[in-house]
């Protein structure tokens, strides 16, 4: 509704401001509790002890459901809370921003260097590992550096979120899609890795291509960034305006403590026992049981290096932190306050975790998820084999939505279909499809925790996250099937 001025100038008497992500959120939840109240969009189920699981949901879970998620989403949460105490001590230290325009003044020009490697790397673990909530850290550091070299916050997202999303999407050994999927399906995880490497390389070869065009043009014409208007509060919220800080030598052992320690999180989640001997006992658990056995009072019970879990990413990054503040020691007194600062700038991303987090309690306490799953079991039943792998792909993006854990949508679904469609010769291929659907899914759905944190944290609306990612979604789509109908096309071997 509109009116105009004495001027002629046109108004809104009821302006609209696009809701917060948490309000989005919120809304899903509430959406699936009046769905669930329609007959048939659940399942009741009323076990022995006459106890009842299943059914349609209270409007209390409206505020249920987000503790719900808090609570299952715990480890992630303290992980997030710990990076931010770390990137707290780190960023009062000014090494980083010293660091940061050293760096812009050295590549003079080459900036865009930056996408291309970082990006490559992401991808690797995501392919690999399905590296995904250890990314969020890179956040606060990648933005930043991109923002000082003459990109946009967006340019930021596209490069964390779209580098290991491209990854997890194109999975060659990820444990929680490929290799789930594989353990239930009966077959090696090893099946079907030619054309899984095949898809990853054209895959990660493209999304490069749309990250550095989105880059360049925004570089080229500010004007054309999705978040130009916010620009200044970008601006103010990552990049210092002050004089750039000396690079002392104190700053200089931080930043390089600071890389080590992102090189170290990477290479501590990769299971290098199981990769070089095939199981969990090899050189790295021999010498973790040793420095147990000799110098108990110093390793406790830190897991061997490759065998490390979320939880033990955050003693790490918990740890660092002091030595961090030992090299740039200010008092007991503003380590405690700098790190709790840091906490608290991350504090809103952990809610908006927890919040997506209650949509897929929702679903699972409602068992909406089974109605969904068994509907489209009858759909892929005596299909062609082609028309089969597509139509996997679709379901799975279907189920994925219900469903944004990974390997509890493999857990879910793959006991179903792995007999219907080793009849055709394509559980390898339908497992690629699971891969594919459920990492595309979760690189634009609002109920996808991980990307809703980064949009938190980038200080990135929505709208303007869709706006800017728009064409990659749809071409990145259309690239699954066409990877999928041709590799279905493919001897068995490779597909």
């Amino acid at each position: 509704m509109g009116f105009h001025s004495k001027k002629g100038k046109k108004f809104k008497l009821f302006p609209f401001k696009m809701p917060t992500a948490i309000t989005i959120l919120f809304s899903i939840i509430l959406l699936i509790i009046l769905v669930s109240w329609i007959p048939g969009t659940t399942e009741k189920i009323t076990n022995p002890d006459g106890s009842i699981e299943g059914g349609p949901l209270g409007l209390l879970d409206l505020f249920n459901a987000p503790i719900q998620g808090f609570a299952a989403n715990a480890e992630v949460i303290i992980f997030v809370l710990v990076i931010g105490g770390y990137l707290g001590i780190v960023m009062k230290s000014k090494a980083l921003d010293a660091g940061i325009g050293r760096l812009v003044k050295r590549l003079n020009g080459k900036e865009i260097w930056i996408i291309p490697s970082i990006m490559i790397i992401l991808s690797i673990g995501g392919t690999v590992e399905g590296m995904c909530e250890e990314t969020i850290p890179y956040y606060l550091v990648i933005i930043p550096a991109l923002l000082a070299a003459g990109f946009d916050v967006v340019t930021g997202v596209l490069v964390i979120l779209l580098g290991a999303g491209v990854g997890v999407m194109f999975s060659t050994l990820n444990p929680f899609a490929i290799g789930t999927a594989s353990a239930i399906s009966g077959v090696n995880a090893g099946d079907g890795i030619i054309w899984r490497l095949v898809c990853w390389f054209l895959g990660t070869a493209g999304t490069i291509g749309f990250v550095t065009w989105y880059a360049l043009k925004v570089k080229r014409n500010p004007e054309k960034s999705v978040v130009y208007h916010l620009q200044g509060e970008h601006h103010d919220e990552f990049l210092n305006t002050e004089e750039l800080p000396e690079f002392t030598k104190k700053r200089k052992i931080i930043l390089a403590l600071f890389g080590t320690t992102f090189l170290v999180m990477i290479l501590c989640i990769i299971p290098w026992d199981k990769l070089i001997y095939g199981d969990e006992g090899g050189i790295f658990e021999q010498f973790n049981q040793w420095l147990r056995v000799h110098f108990p009072y110093i390793t406790g019970r830190i897991p061997a290096f490759g065998n490390w879990s979320i939880i033990t990413l955050a003693f790490f990054f918990f740890f660092v932190s002091f030595i961090t503040a030992l090299i740039d020691w200010k008092g007991e007194a503003n380590y405690i306050k700098d790190f709790v600062s840091g906490s608290s700038e991350l504090l809103g991303v952990a809610v908006v975790i927890a919040v997506a987090s209650g949509i897929g309690w929702t679903l699972k306490e409602s068992h909406m998820q089974n109605v969904v799953l068994n509907g489209l079991k009858g759909a892929i039943e005596g299909t062609p084999k082609t028309a089969l792998i597509v139509i996997g792909f679709f379901m799975f993006l279907i189920l994925a939505f219900f469903i944004p854990s990974t390997s509890g949508l493999a857990a879910a679904a793959f006991p179903i279909i792995s007999s219907l469609v080793a009849e055709v010769g394509l559980q390898t291929g339908m497992i690629t499809a699971f891969a594919m659907a459920s990492g595309w899914i979760n690189l634009f759905a609002p109920s996808a925790g991980i990307m809703m944190a980064g949009l938190a944290i980038a200080k990135v609306p929505l709208t303007s996250f869709y706006k800017a990612i728009w064409p990659y979604a749809i071409a990145s789509a259309v690239f699954c099937v066409t990877m999928l109908v041709v590799g279905s096309l493919l001897p068995g071997s490779i597909f």
